[in-house]
Parts: structure tokens; sequence; C-alpha cells
């Protein structure tokens, strides 16, 4: 029997003291253990942005609609903002940033990807993250902390994904008598129906969703985000592969040897309404290729 070296680094590396023991859960306040005093206030406040990933805390009796957006600050000024709704989508924006010290206040500005629009913001650091207070309407954000992941992390878990995998149970939308005039779904399963997944080394991806009737095929680029949380899926415009023309994120709820659970929505734009889903858990196992792979 052969065994999967980074799936065994991977669950010994999960159970190790060296998250088990992370001193930021410990302290009663995570910037005591790396920010110094003598360092200046505007590099500590880049530094604590560049080195977290961010997560708006919602009061969630006062939202409509549930939605959590991510902030990744990264080098050279550029940000990624991600905004996960309830029903699955996702929204995915790059921005540009930068810092300001005035009167001895940090300020962020944060424009869009054609310079068009900017947005400042007062910058107060706390235990939690940070509160990002928005100029022009005084309104307050609040974002927890995430720690990255080690980079061994990501690296170990993104092999651990690399493979053929596809889902044993139907993995399509059923509707029910009171979603008969939805656009997703079919109000029988679809005879042969399945979803197949296959992660290359190379960062590229194939999605396979199909029935006996028809099939639906999906190319793209793929990562792990910073954090370990999400499958991140930069899905190419048919025909040109080196064209992103949305971003998916699917959350990762657990990987175990030979198996892994996601949590995301199905959509495709060439078949519409059949391979589609509400937000829900799918359960992966690692298979052997029943459909061309490249390789």
């Amino acid at each position: 029997m052969r065994i999967n070296l980074f799936t065994v680094f991977l669950v010994l590396l999960l159970s190790s003291e060296l998250f088990a023991g992370n001193g930021i859960r410990k302290s009663s306040c995570r910037l005591s253990l790396f920010q110094s005093e003598d360092m200046p206030l505007q590099l500590r406040v880049e530094n604590d942005l560049l080195n977290g990933v961010w997560v708006e805390d919602f009061d969630e009796d006062n939202v409509v609609t549930r939605m959590e957006r991510i902030f990744q600050f990264r080098d050279f000024g550029i940000m990624e903002e991600v905004a996960i709704y309830d029903d699955g989508n996702t929204i995915h924006r790059q921005h540009f940033w930068k810092l300001d010290i005035r009167d001895g206040r940090i300020y962020l500005d944060i424009a869009d990807d054609n310079l068009m629009e900017v947005m400042l913001y007062e910058v107060e650091q706390t235990c939690e993250g940070i509160i990002l207070t928005d100029l022009s309407t005084g309104q307050p954000s609040y974002f927890e902390y995430s720690e990255k992941q080690p980079d061994i992390y990501v690296t170990a878990l993104f092999h651990n994904f690399v493979g053929h995998w596809n889902v044993a149970a139907y993995p399509y939308e059923i509707k029910t008598a009171a979603q008969e005039d939805a656009n997703c779904g079919t109000e029988t399963p679809m005879p042969g129906a399945y979803l197949e997944l296959n992660f290359k080394s190379d960062g590229t991806y194939t999605k396979w969703m199909g029935s006996e009737e028809a099939e639906s095929v999906e190319r793209g680029f793929w990562e792990i985000s910073d954090d370990g949380q999400y499958l991140v899926f930069h899905v190419s415009k048919e025909g040109t592969p080196e064209s992103v023309y949305t971003t998916q994120y699917a959350r990762i709820k657990d990987v175990r040897t030979g198996k892994f659970y996601l949590e995301h929505s199905l959509t495709t734009s060439d078949v519409e309404g059949l391979f589609c889903t509400d937000f829900k858990t799918f359960s992966f196992q690692r298979a052997f290729p029943q459909k061309d792979t490249g390789l």
C-alpha cells in the first residue's frame, strides 16, 4: 500500500504543537507578541496588515444580507477583497492601498484598479484585529485578525489536493414543489449525473459537470488561500485559457486521507439551470480519472 507522504506530513503538521501552542491564541493581545514600541507607528501598522488575513466581523442582527468580506494586503500596494455571500456567490476585487500618517494617526487609502475611486479610512489596531472608519461617513468596520498559515502548511495542503476527485452522492439541485419556478435544478435526478475535479501540480484544474444527456467543462487556475481556509478557482474564458473572467471561492471544511469536504455553490453558464446548486457541502473522494485529464 502506497502512502502519500504529503498527506502524512499534513496530518502531522495539523496535529503538532506548532498550531496547538500558537502564542497568538494564548496571549491576551496579539499585538504584544510581535509589535515593538521602538518601531515607527506607520511601519507597525503596515507589518500588521501584511501579515494577517482580515475577516469583517458583522453584527448579524443588523445585517440584511449576510456576507463575509475578507481583505488580504500584499506587497507593492496590491490588495485583494473577497465578498462571500450566504448563497455561495463570491465577488473578487483587486485594489491598490497605501498608508499615511497625519497628526499621529494612521490613514488607509484604498483605490480601485482604475484609480477612479479612492476610499479613505482611519486605522485603529485592536487586540482582535483592526477598525477601519470611513472618513466620508464616519461608519466603522471591524475586521478580525486571522493568521496566515506558514508556507510549508499551504504547500503541503496544495500537494494533498493534486489529483483526480469525484463526488459519490448526487451532486446537483433537486427542486421541491415550492421551487418549481426556480432556475436551478431539476424535478427528478438526472440519470448518470457526475461531478469530477482534476487538480494539476502546475496550478491548473478541470471541472466536469454532467449527466448522460449533457456536459459542462470548466478550466482555469487554482490555489490555496494564504490562511489555508479556501480553495480559489480562477475560471478561464473558453478558448483563451490564459484569460480569467471570474474567481470563485470554496471553503475547505475538512481534509482527510483520500477525501476532502468543500462548502460552496455550483454554477455554469453553458448548460443553464442543470448543473448548479445552492450553497452546500460536497464530499470529494480520490478517484481514478474517467475523463481525459490531458496527461
